[in-house]
């Protein structure tokens, strides 16, 4: 038997459409309705969209509840890369003919509807708020309508899926936002938007079948990770919809969602290659300490390995899988040395030239992104395990510069010598 769910908001009920149209047994099942875009293991930054899909979840109905744009602040699994797409589960509840509410709901297999719908990908600015777009893209959207209603196995309003009987059918879209070229930080923003009857940036002057199209939650992260699985954002004209104080009709976080806090999304990004560094160079934090601040990982000082022996001046980098298959802007501090870009292969392993001129003391080495991001960073390299690749102490070398400064004074000498013993004799003056 299916539920309709009401989000219980701190005092007070509001009706927000959200329908769990499966029962625990039907969820497990699952249907494979629509199969998800193409995602290589490689490419994937966020996934909360199942493998197999069920037949519906819960959604958020834009319609009923005056919404414009509806959102998540999701985590992106290891580095950053540039967008490719974005896909969004999506519940229609939309009948060929009929309603899904009055129990003549007819619909012929396989029809669908066309609506435009826009995903734009948001930068996160200060304290989780809205920041500056990243990209941006409107679709046409095909949502498929949902089965005509069953009197025999159900309540001649809801359609038997064959195991459960369920209000909505849930399916799919993926958005095409490659043409941006945006190179994603840690942490982005989606929000989808599109215009019904109620709501939107340019609301329809009559009923459609995209008033009965939902976007789907309850989505579960197994790429990546929901950022607060208790907040959304959410852009609505009825103030009673927001838990959060605060302006209406204003793309904005609202908390008290848990469990319907995580939309169903996936975030792919393009894989890059090894044989094209990015162009861009960008901005190292201007300290050591600046750089750890911002950082988003902490790697161990097994992380960086020196060289032993002979003139070795290398340091082999070992960041782990997570890393693995990505450009990285390499900087060493405690002064910001730029070794520049470096390409990590399997395993999130390079090996990296140390600078000839790298100061005495103790370092950290930071790993940036095309943004200047500080994603991960090692701490504690000693510069004297750096010097120990050129098979020399700190001393040895200062001696050795030493006795390089005095033959070359030596050999001066020498040649002045030389030139004067190569001279004619002054001749006796009359």
């Amino acid at each position: 038997m299916s539920t309709t769910i009401t989000a219980t908001r701190i005092g007070r009920v509001i009706a927000l459409a959200l329908v769990a149209s499966l029962t625990a047994a039907a969820l497990a099942a699952g249907q494979a309705l629509a199969a998800p875009a193409a995602r290589a293991a490689d490419s994937v930054a966020y996934d909360a969209i199942p493998a197999a899909l069920p037949s519906n979840v819960a959604s958020l109905g834009f319609s009923a509840t005056r919404t414009s744009e509806f959102g998540d602040r999701v985590e992106l699994a290891g580095p950053s890369g540039t967008l490719a797409r974005v896909e969004v589960g999506f519940s229609s509840w939309a009948c060929e003919s009929g309603a899904w509410s009055t129990g003549d709901c007819v619909t012929t297999p396989g029809t669908t509807f066309t609506h435009p719908v826009t995903v734009t990908v948001y930068a996160v600015a200060a304290g989780g708020a809205v920041g500056a777009p990243l990209a941006s893209v409107t679709e046409p959207v095909v949502a498929p309508y949902r089965p005509s209603a069953d009197a025999v196995d159900c309540d001649g309003k809801k359609w038997w899926d064959g195991s459960a009987c369920v209000s909505g059918l849930l399916f799919t879209h993926s958005f095409d936002l490659s043409a941006a070229g945006a190179a994603l930080p840690a942490e982005v923003i989606v929000g989808i938007a599109f215009d019904t009857r109620n709501g939107g940036a340019h609301p329809a002057a009559t009923a459609g079948p995209y008033d009965a199209l939902n976007v789907a939650v309850e989505g579960s992260a197994t790429v990546g990770a929901d950022a607060d699985a208790d907040v959304v954002y959410l852009d609505s004209s009825v103030a009673g919809n927001y838990e959060t104080p605060g302006a209406t009709g204003v793309f904005r976080a609202d908390a008290g969602w848990a469990p319907y806090g995580s939309l169903m999304l996936a975030i792919v990004v393009d894989a890059p290659s090894a044989s094209q560094p990015p162009t861009t160079t960008p901005t190292p934090p201007s300290s050591g300490a600046d750089a750890v601040a911002a950082s988003g990982a902490a790697l161990p000082a097994s992380a960086a390995e020196t060289g032993t022996s002979g003139d070795d001046r290398t340091v082999t980098l070992t960041l782990g899988p997570a890393y693995e298959n990505h450009w990285f802007f390499v900087v060493v501090y405690s002064d910001p040395v730029p070794i520049g870009w470096v390409w990590l292969g399997p395993g999130g392993t390079a090996t990296v030239t140390v600078p000839a001129a790298l100061p005495g003391g103790t370092h950290t080495i930071a790993f940036l992104d095309a943004s200047g991001n500080v994603v991960a960073h090692v701490a504690g390299v000693s510069i004297a395990a750096l010097l120990a690749a050129t098979g020399a102490s700190e001393a040895e070398l200062m001696l050795q510069m030493g006795l390089g400064v005095a033959l070359l004074l030596l050999g001066i000498v020498g040649v002045v010598a030389a030139r004067r013993r190569r001279e004619p004799a002054e001749r006796p003056r009359a």
